[in-house]
């Protein structure tokens, strides 16, 4: 797991704003992956994850 994986959910409420850091480790995969989103899951379901406990 990625270190975006790592990251604790209280990390992820202290930031501003909650998740950021989760938000734009999508965008760099996606970026780094030629746009193709499915080479990035793994990142983008730490970021629905971390959303989802923030309910």
């Amino acid at each position: 797991m990625g270190k975006m994986g790592k990251m604790g959910v209280e990390k992820d409420m202290q930031q501003d704003p909650p998740c950021h850091a989760r938000a734009c480790a999508i965008q760099d995969c996606i970026q780094k992956n030629n746009y193709n989103e499915a080479k990035c899951s793994k990142e983008a379901c730490a970021y629905h994850g971390a959303i989802e406990r923030r309910r």
